[in-house]
């Protein structure tokens, strides 16, 4: 789990990239009107990015917790992660 700041600062880059691979993605369908499942992405790489969201996930629900958590909920910004990435687990 991150806990230093460049830890949650690499964590929000893989989340970056791994959002920037389903951009580049979802272009290809739109230019070719099908779904590309032809698109190769590294095992490790793969593993690290699902790994990184789920860092992410821990570090929202952590930052949401506690006397801290009343103040970082206040923010649309963490708000709007919370709704991407916790309440589809729920």
């Amino acid at each position: 789990m991150p806990d230093s700041p460049e830890d949650r600062i690499r964590a929000l880059q893989l989340e970056n990239e791994l959002l920037a691979l389903e951009v580049e993605a979802l272009q290809r369908q739109l230019e070719t009107g099908r779904p590309q499942l032809e698109h190769q992405i590294d095992e490790a790489r793969l593993k690290e990015l699902i790994r990184a969201e789920k860092d992410l996930k821990r570090l929202l629900r952590r930052l949401g917790k506690g006397p801290a958590g009343l103040a970082v909920r206040r923010f649309s910004g963490y708000r709007s992660m919370v709704d991407r990435y916790l309440e589809e687990d729920e």
